[in-house]
């Protein structure tokens, strides 16, 4: 990756807003592709477009998307539907919740590692009643 890929990446990643995972709220499909999304083999695209430097954020943030490149029917795999698949993948990069170096917005990392937690607390919870 070069260096306006790569510098105006952490642009973007420096400009997180936590409200922007609002978005995902309770979703299954979105939440499923948050999950896959670290796991996509993603590759750099040979002869790229020239970075559009006094572009808006807007076409910044699709021109970082127009130098990768990565199967969406590996994200539909997840979630057995093409259509549904590149919808919902078009939601989350729009509120640029996943990036395109395989990584996801902090604040959605964070989400996750949460239910996560939850999800086995309320697991050990169960297990406990049933002792009791």
């Amino acid at each position: 990756m070069n260096t306006s890929f790569l510098d105006t990446l952490a642009y973007f990643k420096s400009q997180e807003r936590p409200e922007a995972i609002l978005c995902v709220g309770d979703d299954t499909d979105l939440i499923k592709i948050a999950v896959i999304w670290p796991n996509i083999p993603i590759r750099p695209v040979v002869g790229a477009p020239s970075y559009p430097a006094n572009g808006t954020d807007v076409r910044k943030w699709n021109w970082l998307w127009s130098c990768v490149k990565f199967k969406p029917d590996d994200i539909a795999a997840g979630l057995g539907s093409r259509y549904l698949a590149r919808t919902k993948l078009d939601a989350l990069i729009t509120n640029r919740i996943l990036y395109p170096d395989g990584t996801l917005h902090s604040y959605m990392t964070r989400y996750l590692r949460d239910r996560v937690i939850k999800m086995f607390e309320t697991r050990t919870k169960k297990a406990g009643a049933k002792k009791a």
